[in-house]
């Protein structure tokens, strides 16, 4: 179990995402359900001033307040969540939420400074007739990452991609 988890968040590590995905992909083709991957840039405005990386604090955050269901990780400084069962609608209000639970989290204590989060989300509506796997649907969220507009105090824009479904059949 430790090869699969990152020791300073106690989430996924790459090696965990990955085996995780492996059986998310399995029962979510089975029951024919939609599927979305999210990722999160949480990004700090000042200086930690030796608290840690704002990915840490952040991941550790998202572990006590993510959904038991979704399969959360670290990708090195980004968080990503694999959630079986949410269709794009249900991706950006994931994202929308945690965002706001990462937004209060207070930077080297002081809560009039959150942190910048970006972002972005790669959806399947039926992901058993899905032209990608759940590794390449996290990448394509990380590349509607790199589109995401730099975070601000008013409402979450976050890019979104629909990945294509081959035909019924």
């Amino acid at each position: 179990r430790s090869a699969l988890v990152d020791g300073q968040t106690g989430l996924y590590n790459e090696l965990g995402i990955a085996r995780r995905a492996e059986e998310v992909e399995a029962d979510t083709r089975r029951r024919h359900a939609p599927l979305s991957c999210v990722v999160f840039a949480p990004e700090a405005d000042v200086p930690t001033n030796g608290r840690g990386d704002v990915t840490v604090q952040a991941g550790a955050v998202l572990r006590r307040r993510g959904r038991g269901s979704d399969v959360i990780g670290r990708l090195d400084n980004l968080l990503a969540v694999i959630a079986p069962s949410t269709g794009a609608d249900g991706a950006a209000r994931l994202a929308e939420r945690l965002r706001g639970i990462i937004r209060e989290m207070p930077v080297d204590g002081a809560r009039d400074r959150p942190l910048r989060v970006r972002a972005a989300y790669c959806t399947a509506a039926d992901f058993a007739r899905s032209t990608m796997s759940v590794s390449e649907m996290l990448q394509r969220a990380q590349d509607a990452l790199r589109r995401a507009p730099a975070d601000i105090d008013g409402p979450l824009s976050v890019p979104g991609e629909s990945v294509p479904l081959a035909p019924p059949g």
